[in-house]
């Protein structure tokens, strides 16, 4: 998804709303709901385009990879979101067959744990701290190796 087509997407049929609210002319939002330079000759650049200029230039100046993703983080925060920074590593079958295993071990560890929950069972309905730990650790490791299959398929995409 281009940045613009993001801003349509957020703006949908309430351009002439936004625009009041934000105190913007309907232009200026109509604008930026296109691709720049086709329909925006100034070139100018859209209110995600400058937050990703930031974000790049914080990058080029060294700046941690954790500190200059600051924005996207605070987003995530504020709405709730888990972002999951894309794994770099070269394509292969080792990154599918270790990506099914960790899916696979996360699927018992949630079988157990749904029967550690069982409140028919003793002491069932409750996750002991050593459970969550491993739920915990788990759990995103398979995240992870998700994250990296579908990163392998990104770059093997012809």
């Amino acid at each position: 998804m281009e940045s613009w087509e993001a801003l349509k997407r957020v703006i949908g049929p309430y351009t002439e709303q936004f625009a009041k609210r934000l105190r913007l002319s309907p232009g200026y939002l109509y604008k930026m709901q296109r691709p720049a330079g086709e329909f925006n000759e100034t070139g100018e650049p859209n209110v995600i385009d400058k937050v990703e200029e930031y974000i790049d230039y914080a990058l080029s100046l060294g700046r941690p990879t954790e500190d200059a993703l600051a924005p996207v983080r605070y987003l995530e925060e504020r709405y709730g979101i888990v972002g999951i920074l894309l794994p770099k590593a070269a394509p292969g079958d080792a990154v599918t067959s270790q990506t099914l295993k960790t899916v696979k071990e996360f699927g018992e560890l949630c079988a157990d744990i749904g029967r550690a929950q069982d409140v028919g069972s003793p002491g069932g309905g409750e996750i002991t701290r050593k459970e969550y730990e491993k739920i915990h650790r788990d759990g995103w490791e398979a995240i992870r190796a998700i994250a990296l299959l579908i990163e392998d398929a990104r770059v093997r995409e012809g």
